[in-house]
Formats: C-alpha cells, structure tokens, sequence
C-alpha cells in the first residue's frame, strides 16, 4: 500500500508539473508588417538666381559682378529678407573664348595654355530660402521678379565656349521647395504604420475570442519619400537640402514590423 501510495504521489507530481508547464507556454504573437503614410506642405521656397560679370581682366569682372549683386541685395533689403536666408554657394571664374561668329571684345588675350580668350566671367550663385505658404506664394514671383530686373540670371550653367549660358538646363526651377527637417513627418507616418498594424491585430483577435491585442514590438523597417523629389544634379553642388520642384504635398512613407499578444 505504502508503495502504490508512492508511485501514485510521483505520478500526480510529474502530472501537476506538465501542466504547469504548459500554463507558462507563451502564445506565438501576432505580426504584421505595414506601411504608414503622411504628408505635408513644404515649408521653404527656395529662389535660385546667379549674379555675373564680364570683363577684359579678373578684376573688371568681378567688379561688374559686384554691382549686379549689390542690386539684387539692396532688392531683398526691400522685401525684408535676411542676409542669413542668402546663401552664396558657388563662385565660378571661367575665361570667355571667342565664338566661331562674333567674339565680346575686339582683342583677344592668349590664355597661359595657349588658348585664345576675349575676356572672363564672373559668376556667384545664391540660394535664397524664404518661408512660403499659400498666401505668399505670389509675393515669390514679385520678389524673383525684382532681382531679374536688377540684373539677377537665372539658374544656369555658364558655357564659357558660347560665352552664354547652358541650353541643356533649360527647365531647371527658379524657384523650388523643401522642408528642412521631415523628422516630425516620418514619426507621423510611422504612427500611421502603427495604428494600422493595431487595427489588423484586434480584428485578429475578436476573431481568435480575445478582448485585446497589446502591442509589444515595433521595428522600423524603411522609410521612403514618395513625393517626387530631387537635389541638384551640378557636380559642385554638395548643400544636402533635398526640394520638390513645385509648391506640393511632401509626403513620407514608412514601414515597420509589428508584434502583439491577445488577452
């Protein structure tokens, strides 16, 4: 009887642990991956406008060069805008050679190659950033107009061959748009990504006869603009400010991965 009573005591122990154990077996979460959206209008108008200057010595043209940008200074002066909103980010001297049909000066200078030159240009290219929305969207033309009229250029490459300035960038924007930090933007698509993620998760669960999915792990898996963005495709042009080339929704999309459990 003693050992019955034994075996009988060790079998309902080893029953009691089994069930124990298979009482603390975690349940296989639910996951999902899903992207979440978000947009905004940008927030900076970017005016691309370049100021040059000709002449038969470095010195003559950069001096040409200084009165049309002091012309187009004294025209932001006017409109209020500050000189930190005026970036200078390239400053090109090119030699002006003689075009096959007609040359810009009457005598030609030899240059230290051996090349036939006319004169020099003088160029400086400006960024302008000014704070946009849509009311302020037509005071951009009134202030881009202003500096044409003072001599500003638009934003091209200068073809010191022609003396004129490139054709192949014809259609680059004057005026372009940006946001300067899209942070906020991405965490708002992110939350989207999130909230969508706990939608599928408590559908799955009413449908498993739980009352709650709880999130418990979230990972960003990418992040992608979806509006059609673009930076300076210039060599020399290293400012890592990325714009739109129209006054448009900028907008973001995330993806992350998502684990939930059900009560």
């Amino acid at each position: 009887m003693r050992l019955v009573a034994c075996m009988v005591a060790v079998v309902m122990t080893l029953g009691g642990a089994v069930m124990a154990q298979q009482a603390f077996v975690q349940p296989t979460p639910l996951t999902f991956r899903v992207t979440g959206q978000a947009e905004a209008m940008p927030e900076y108008a970017v005016i691309r406008i370049a100021a040059d200057g000709e002449g038969e010595t470095l010195t003559k043209a950069q001096g040409m060069q200084t009165l049309v940008e002091n012309r187009i200074l004294n025209v932001l002066d006017k409109y209020g805008i500050k000189r930190n909103a005026i970036q200078t980010y390239k400053f090109d001297v090119t030699p002006i050679l003689p075009a096959s049909n007609s040359s810009s000066y009457s005598s030609s200078r030899s240059s230290s190659d051996g090349m036939a030159q006319v004169g020099y240009n003088v160029r400086r290219e400006y960024k302008i950033t000014i704070p946009v929305n849509i009311e302020s969207l037509d005071k951009l033309l009134e202030i881009t107009d202003a500096c044409l009229k003072e001599g500003a250029k638009l934003y091209l490459p200068f073809d010191s061959s022609s003396g004129s300035w490139s054709s192949s960038q014809k259609n680059t924007s004057i005026i372009e748009f940006m946001q300067i930090d899209t942070t906020a933007l991405t965490q708002k698509a992110m939350n989207d990504a999130i909230a969508r993620a706990r939608k599928l998760a408590e559908d799955a669960a009413k449908g498993m006869g739980k009352t709650s999915a709880n999130l418990v792990k979230v990972q960003m898996i990418g992040s992608q603009n979806t509006t059609t963005m673009r930076t300076s495709s210039s060599s020399y042009d290293y400012t890592p400010i990325t714009t739109v080339p129209a006054w448009e929704p900028i907008k973001v999309s995330v993806t992350v991965e998502t684990s939930f459990s059900c009560d």
